[in-house]
């Protein structure tokens, strides 16, 4: 795909979005959006993550001078270029009954491998705690510090009702132990 139109002459000829024009209504695929307001002159700043070897790959473009001749002189150009282009492919996408139903397939795996994510770091706390309490009672113990078990036994107790099986049951008995050996 051509990155704009090319002159007689053999020069690039560049076509930006016009102001107060979306890409939406009049989309050129050989066209460049670059514009970082709308017709309000109103935008919206985000904070995006990149993978530090395209990002690389892109300033080495921009600086090597290819681009002279387009609007792109930077990588926030080059990033609202991409993202307008990329709005008009996956636009084409989702109308596609077939490509759509693969989208939503994939955001559904997506969401299920969030929810695991977040199911593992849950059981994972869960576990911190029945361990925290194991340890810092033991060291209580072995400290002969009767005022820290004691803080510790009334700190840990309320959780037990809040825990969900089995990290309440280990909890208890955690408890209930401490308990037996402070008499």
């Amino acid at each position: 795909m051509a990155l704009a139109a090319v002159g007689s002459d053999g020069t690039l000829k560049p076509r930006v979005s016009l102001r107060g024009k979306s890409h939406v209504d009049q989309y050129d695929p050989n066209g460049f959006y670059v514009k970082a307001t709308n017709h309000h002159d109103h935008s919206a700043q985000r904070r995006v993550d990149m993978d530090p070897d395209v990002v690389a790959q892109v300033e080495k473009l921009i600086a090597s001078g290819a681009l002279v001749g387009t609007p792109i002189d930077g990588m926030g150009a080059f990033i609202r270029d991409a993202m307008y282009h990329n709005i008009e492919r996956l636009r084409k996408i989702v109308t596609d009954p077939i490509h759509s139903a693969r989208l939503q397939a994939v955001a559904d795996d997506y969401r299920r491998l969030a929810h695991a994510d977040s199911i593992t770091r849950d059981v994972e706390s869960k576990r911190q705690i029945v361990q925290g309490a194991r340890e810092a009672l033991d060291g209580a113990f072995s400290a002969k510090d009767e005022r820290m078990v004691g803080e510790l036994l009334d700190l840990y107790e309320p959780m037990v009702e809040r825990l969900r099986e089995p990290y309440d049951a280990q909890l208890d008995e955690i408890l209930k132990a401490a308990e037996s050996r402070r008499k």
